[in-house]
């Protein structure tokens, strides 16, 4: 078994194998949303963030599973009640990537 939680070791090995890609894809999920604000983009990356939350969690990645629930909140209000004018703000965008960097100690060096 792994440090982290119950999760056997191999399969743990096999899901930090796949947090690069991860951190891409939030990456340009952001992108396209700094590219065109639809609702679409938006969707799309809720969808992600929701996934993240759901799976970061089970391999003892609790600070980003955290993180990801309250900006799958947060972009689903968005999306209830979309409008341009009324947009996620692209800053906070990159305090998200940021936090889930930290959360899985990519911005620390480890």
């Amino acid at each position: 078994m792994s440090k982290k939680g119950n999760v056997p070791q191999q399969l743990l090995d096999e899901y930090n194998k796949t947090v690069p890609e991860k951190i891409l894809c939030l990456e340009k999920l952001i992108m396209a949303l700094r590219s065109e604000m639809t609702k679409t983009n938006l969707e799309a990356l809720q969808f992600f963030v929701h996934k993240m939350a759901g799976s970061a969690g089970l391999y003892g990645y609790g600070e980003v599973t955290v993180i990801c629930k309250i900006w799958d909140i947060k972009l689903l209000q968005k999306i209830k009640g979309f409008s341009k004018e009324d947009s996620v703000n692209l800053s906070e965008l990159d305090g998200l990537l940021t936090q889930v960097k930290d959360g899985f100690h990519l911005s620390r060096g480890s």
